[in-house]
């Protein structure tokens, strides 16, 4: 309502209710004003927010562009050869050597065969093309090494048990080439031939167990379960005991020993390969200790030779010997130690053993 001289003239004879109409109006501008103040901080606040959610929507958009450009990056390299095992661009050298041997390397080339199953000649009698006589023949001789197609080779092996009632127990006939006295369900077995390979691709090539599976199926028509494979490895290890504690009896007796250990596997973390090493045996030892009584129990506590070492506590001993000596460090050329002799691995528990010597398995075991 808009007050004018004459809607307040009449109030002159009554200065009470002009007082009460102007305190009315200055407690209305009042309001007027705090709903001002707080209309502007909402506002202020709507703007904040606004700001905030552009910056937000900004850095998402530069997010997704950065996203996209990784993912067309993934694409056009899925497609570039050698995909996926290509080395990413960041860890290739700005300089690389050129590929191969260096120039005037000696020629590696494969020999000739020992011997010679089959020949087959294949004459040219004449041009092939224009039918023409031809002048100047020579032979020109190639040998070709084919794996020969396999069949495994089944041996029906029966043996014989009976009661001895003189001892009281029931015995049975054995022959050398079996690996398990199971019979019935369990009564398939692998030869040692066989068995040799299938240990040597999982323990001395790397493979897991099903891998090592998936080879003697594929190319052998040999077919096993990985559980299957496991415990013939472990029956194996058990036959090759002896073999195991002849050598580590060679390293007891060894002048010089050297030993280290790293961390392993074992369905988990928590347990350490143990590497006992001389000129000619290596002995491994899979464990789930680091202690001093691991060597203790390795070496004996007479052992009188050098431990070479580097020089962790748990190959301190309080009595002089044996000695213990800092390896030198590596020449700066060579990026590995040098392997270690043919030796034999260990596997888990203290009766599952796998043993390599000779002509053997080599190295560590690898567990499947």
């Amino acid at each position: 309502m808009n007050w004018t001289a004459d809607l307040l003239a009449p109030l002159r004879a009554h200065p009470e209710r002009l007082i009460a109409l102007v305190l009315e109006q200055a407690r209305t501008l009042e309001t007027l004003w705090r709903e001002q103040a707080q209309w502007a901080q909402e506002k202020a606040q709507a703007l904040a927010e606004l700001q905030f959610l552009r910056e937000a929507l900004r850095q998402k958009n530069q997010e997704l562009l950065r996203l996209t450009e990784q993912l067309e990056a993934a694409q056009r390299a899925a497609h570039r050869p050698a995909a996926p095992f290509r080395r990413p661009e960041a860890q290739r050298s700005a300089q690389p050597g050129q590929p191969g041997r260096p120039p005037g390397h000696p020629a590696a080339v494969r020999p000739k065969p020992a011997h010679i199953d089959q020949h087959e000649h294949v004459p040219l009698p004449a041009c092939p093309q224009c039918q023409g006589p031809l002048t100047d023949r020579r032979s020109l001789t190639q040998y070709l090494e084919e794996l020969p197609p396999v069949r495994p080779v089944v041996t029906e092996l029966i043996t014989e048990e009976g009661w001895c009632g003189h001892c009281r127990q029931t015995v049975r006939s054995t022959h050398p080439l079996q690996v398990s006295t199971a019979v019935g369900a369990a009564g398939v077995h692998l030869g040692p031939r066989a068995l040799a390979l299938a240990l040597d691709l999982n323990k001395a090539k790397g493979l897991s167990l099903r891998k090592t599976q998936a080879v003697l199926a594929d190319h052998f028509a040999l077919r096993l379960s990985p559980g299957g494979l496991a415990r013939a490895a472990q029956r194996v290890g058990r036959k090759l005991a002896p073999a195991y504690d002849a050598l580590v009896a060679q390293v007891r007796t060894s002048a010089v020993v050297h030993a280290d250990e790293t961390s392993w596997w074992v369905g988990g973390p928590g347990w350490w390969l143990w590497v006992f090493t001389t000129p000619t045996t290596t002995v491994y030892l899979v464990d789930e200790r680091r202690g001093r009584a691991v060597v203790t129990e390795m070496l004996t506590g007479d052992f009188g030779g050098v431990l070479v070492s580097d020089c962790l506590s748990t190959y301190d001993r309080r009595d002089p010997a044996p000695t213990e000596v800092l390896p030198p460090p590596f020449p700066s050329d060579q990026r590995s130690p040098p392997a270690a002799p043919r030796g034999r691995g260990r596997l888990p528990g203290s009766s599952e053993r796998i043993a390599t010597h000779g002509d053997a398995l080599e190295g560590p075991p690898a567990l499947g």
